[in-house]
């Protein structure tokens, strides 16, 4: 239903375990935290991609965090 909802300009944060997801989704139109037990990011992304085109009308459709030049994730955060 979240993704069907969706629409030019919307965003979808597909995020790990460290970012405030709870906090964020209820400041959301549905309030509504979709949760993805159990698939990793790369699954996720692909899932989400194969139904829901990237956004070219907007200057920035994607975004990606990584660590800092000489830091290095922690074992689970890496994919």
């Amino acid at each position: 239903f979240v993704l069907r909802s969706a629409g030019h300009g919307d965003v979808i944060a597909v995020v790990d375990c460290n970012f405030p997801a709870v906090e964020v989704a209820s400041k959301t139109t549905t309030g509504t935290l979709v949760t993805l037990a159990g698939v990793d990011c790369p699954d996720a992304l692909n899932a989400i991609g194969s139904v829901m085109p990237i956004d070219l009308f907007v200057d920035e459709p994607l975004r990606n965090m990584c660590p800092s030049p000489g830091l290095e994730l922690p074992p689970a955060g890496v994919e």
